[in-house]
């Protein structure tokens, strides 16, 4: 029994780190992760950064970053600083 619950936590922990290098490796700009400005980036949101790109737009005399899906490249988000 012992036996059993050390492995299923090595797995899980193993899981989990696996998860959490996968999105840093991702190189996607934590700035950019928070998608509902609460100022929190929650671990949803995190995963959700997976599947999102940016890219920078000029517009006028702002730089801008647009967020969008690498699914089918749609912006859902632009950020003027």
């Amino acid at each position: 029994m012992r036996w059993f619950l050390k492995v299923a936590i090595l797995t899980i922990v193993g899981l989990l780190l696996a998860l959490a290098g996968l999105i840093f490796w991702h190189d996607f700009p934590v700035a950019y992760m928070d998608l509902n400005d609460d100022k929190f980036i929650s671990p949803r949101e995190m995963i959700r950064s997976l599947d999102l790109g940016y890219r920078t737009v000029g517009q006028a005399d702002t730089s801008c970053v647009e967020i969008f899906t690498l699914r089918d490249g749609q912006a859902i988000k632009h950020i003027c600083r």
